[in-house]
């Protein structure tokens, strides 16, 4: 099941869930999974998660969501629901 990231939620968090982190653009919807160790070394990383520079690379917003997935096959499927290959983040 996909879990909304909110205030709370750091890159230890993210670890913890072992799985990528999905990224939806609010601008245009795109969506797409970002390894772990693309926003830097999470293990013990008490930053949040939100505020962090995402930026879509379809539309060039700043404006995302976050999702954590606990399987793998969740975070695929995830991506898959508005049948668009994901931008790079």
């Amino acid at each position: 099941m996909s879990t909304p990231i909110d205030a709370r939620a750091n890159g230890h968090t993210a670890k913890s869930y072992g799985n990528p982190i999905g990224v939806e653009c609010e601008a245009c919807k795109r969506r797409a999974l970002v390894p772990l160790d693309r926003p830097g070394d999470v293990d013990a990383d008490m930053r949040p998660l939100l505020g962090r520079p995402f930026k879509c690379s379809a539309c060039g917003s700043r404006d995302v969501a976050l999702w954590l997935f606990a399987k793998r096959g969740e975070a695929e499927e995830w991506t898959n629901v508005k049948a668009a290959v994901g931008p790079s983040f």
